[in-house]
This record gives structure tokens, sequence and C-alpha cells, in this order.
């Protein structure tokens, strides 16, 4: 990874341009201006004539554990109507539908908030673009895939089919080599995790915000979970999909989250369910470093993310209907409260006072000793960490004096803070 954490820069592309004479949407992604865009959209004899590829949908049947689509977070928020609309969208994009695709007498408001849960819901349509047409007649909202030179369809027939079979076995090959059948769910999440971060590179080249639209026609795959999984190249979009497709894969429920980070970059990451409570998740703000995995924001409530994170709105305070376009919302936010399956909470290194840290950490590194291991990571919650903030048991050698009798070979430690509360003990022999 290219990445310092102490100069990281998340840049999020996730945003739409609208072009110039365009009635397209941007369905997944942020809109800067759409006023005025959607007064006419297609003309009633537009033509309808449609052509229909085989069915090619990512099948999870060699996941025996497999999330079922009735479970996916973003369907389960829909109204009936919405729901019938999403079948209706997800089986034009798995077969590759162009033409209008009817979707009925609900609205265009009704229309657009369905193809958002459904793109949301769906990260292996890695070849579903970002450019939508949406239009009404006498009978029915109808939506498309596909208009002239602005395609919502990034890859042809039969690119997909290559890359859903490589796509496949990409994920095949992730879950042998990280997952084990007596594994928790904790355990298959933190496994996940550390994979994406310790493989897939951040794509720094298709970020100017002035080109990203060309860029993102130009090679989508950045934005996919294909791309991260496959090309091993990603923007937060596509490490987040891998993440929310892995974990599909594995039986834990999860969702992307749009918002905006510290510098006002836009942003997307996950929400993840472990025992019945939501979390967050922001993998690519963990990889932060070519040498160490780290977990800051493995497993955070809501006021940890808030810290660093803005999160869009739900949709449901959406009310002006242009509004509806713009994709600067979260179609519904889960509550997220809980610290129980926090990284550090589970693994006993979370310091909440000055009292704490010596206990916590002299325990810990003679466990890890103890268990072969020569790396503790911790977590301040009570003050952000920085270079300058080493800890005062470190500097007079009282943890030295106290791990020293238990590590044979004991010469100290190297210590790797990084910010927002992180640090790690490494044991130098």
């Amino acid at each position: 990874m290219k990445k310092s954490f102490y100069a990281l820069i998340v840049v999020a592309v996730i945003i739409i341009s609208l072009i110039a004479h365009s009635f397209f949407i941007g369905t997944g992604d942020i809109v800067t201006d759409i006023k005025g865009i959607f007064n006419k959209l297609f003309n009633d004899d537009e033509i309808t004539e449609t052509m229909v590829f085989p069915v090619l949908n990512f099948d999870y049947s060699f996941t025996e554990t497999a999330i079922d689509k009735s479970e996916y977070y973003n369907f389960q928020h829909l109204n009936g109507l919405q729901q019938e609309m999403y079948d209706t969208l997800f089986d034009a994009a798995v077969t590759m539908k162009t033409g209008n695709i009817q979707l009925g007498k609900g609205t265009k408001k009704d229309a657009i908030i369905a193809m958002y849960a459904m793109k949301y819901d769906h990260p292996e349509l890695f070849w579903l673009g970002f450019e939508y047409g949406i239009g009404e007649n006498d009978d029915s909202v109808y939506m498309r895939f596909d208009k002239g030179d602005l395609k919502g369809y990034t890859y042809t027939h039969n690119e997909r089919v290559t890359m859903m079979s490589e796509l496949k076995s990409g994920v095949e090959t992730i879950l042998d080599e990280c997952i084990a059948s007596d594994m928790s769910d904790f355990e298959k999440e933190v496994a996940i995790h550390d994979w994406l971060c310790q493989n897939v590179v951040y794509d720094n080249t298709v970020t100017d915000y002035e080109k990203i639209a060309e860029n993102k026609r130009e090679n989508p795959s950045p934005w996919t979970s294909y791309g991260a999984i496959v090309n091993r190249v990603a923007v937060c979009e596509g490490y987040s999909k891998a993440f929310q497709l892995l974990m599909y894969c594995v039986g834990i429920n999860s969702n992307l989250v749009c918002g905006s980070v510290t510098d006002g970059s836009p942003h997307m990451w996950n929400t993840v369910m472990l025992d019945n409570d939501w979390y967050y998740v922001d993998v690519l703000w963990d990889d932060v470093d070519e040498d160490n995995v780290t977990h800051t924001f493995l497993n955070v409530d809501s006021e940890m993310i808030s810290k660093t994170h803005t999160i869009f709105s739900d949709s449901s305070v959406v009310n002006d209907n242009e509004k509806i376009y713009s994709g600067e919302y979260n179609l519904k936010l889960p509550t997220a409260n809980s610290k129980k399956m926090n990284y550090y909470v589970v693994n006993g290194t979370l310091i909440n006072s000055d009292d704490e840290f010596h206990d916590i950490v002299v325990d810990n590194i003679i466990k890890a000793a103890k268990d072969g291991h020569d790396s503790v990571e911790f977590f301040y919650s009570y003050k952000e960490i920085n270079e300058n903030v080493v800890s005062f048991d470190i500097k007079n050698s009282r943890i030295f004096s106290a791990v020293k009798g238990h590590i044979s070979d004991f010469k100290g430690f190297k210590y790797i803070a990084y910010t927002y509360g992180s640090f790690i003990l490494k044991i130098s022999r």
C-alpha cells in the first residue's frame, strides 16, 4: 500500500458527472447539481424495443452460509411497491436488458429508491454503471440502463461472463485462504478485513475530481468488487463492495454507507451485523501501512465513526423530489450503539484511562509472547494518540521490567503510533 497514515487523503471516488444535455442519473453516486435536469427525460414515443442477454448472476451456492436476498438490508426497508420495482430492476440488470424497463404505477421517487436499494444490496453487479435514464408515461414510470453514448452497462455480455468467472474464483481463493469452518463470525470478519488491507492497493491514479467521470467510464474497475478482489486495485467504493460481497459469502449481513470525511471528500464505507447489533467498518481507513494492518475502524459505533466521518442523512428526510436524485443520503441507517464486538473490546486491548495502561499492556504482551506472537495492537479511547504521546510507562521502562522475565531474548519494544487512537507494540528479541 502506498499510503502514509499521517498524511492519508481518503478520496471517495463516488462522484457522478452529469454530462451536458444528458438525462441520465447517477444511482449510487454523489451528484452535485441536478436542478432542472429532470423536467423532460424521454418522449412518449421513445423506442421501447429491448434486447436481453442470458441471466448471469453471482452464484452463492458454493458457500453454505451465504446471506439470502430476502435478508438484504435495503430490500427489507422498502415498501411493497418498491420491492416489486427492485426485483424488476435486478432482473433487468442480470440479463443486461436494454430499452425501457417498465416499473408500474409508482412515482419516479419510488423508482430511484428501488434502484438505490438494488444497487447497494448487490455488490456483485460490477457491470452496472452509474448513469441511468428515468421517465414516465400514462401507464408507468420506467428506467433504462442504456442510451446512446451513455452506457448503463460498463462491460459487454462476453466481457462480464469472463469477469464473473474471475470474480467467483477470486472469492473462492480468499475464502480458502482465510476462512475455517470453526471460526466465529467475528473471526471471519477480521480475516476478510485483514486480507483486503494486505492485498488491495488504493488507486491514486483516478482521484482527480475534474476527471473522475472520464476515469470511471474509461476504467470502472476500481469502483467495483471485481476491481478489489481480482485486480486488487480499488478506491473506497471498490473496497466497500468487496467487503460486503465477502461478508455475504460467510453469512454476515453488510451494507454500504455514503458520506464524507474530515477534509470534505465524499466517501463510502460499510455497516456490518454481528450478534444482532450493527457496527461501522471502514476497511480503506484501516489500510494505512504496508507492514501492519490496523483495526481502528473495525466494528465501531456511531459516536466513534462520527469523529472522522460525516454520514449522509436517512432518505426518509429527503422530501424534495429533486433532492432524491442527488445521492447525498443513505436509504436507511441502522442503529449502531454497541461496542461489544469492537476489535479492541473483543481482544481486551482497549485502554480507557492512564491508570489502566500498564496492566493492559503488560498482560497482553506476555500473552502474545506465550502464543508465539511478537506484536499487539492497542487503542486509546480517551485521547488521540500521536508520535508525541508515548506512555510514561514505556519511557520509564516499567513495562520493559514487567515483561522481561516472561520473554526469552527480550531486548525491548518497537512503538508504532497511528492517528485516531491505535498503536502497536512490537517485541524486539
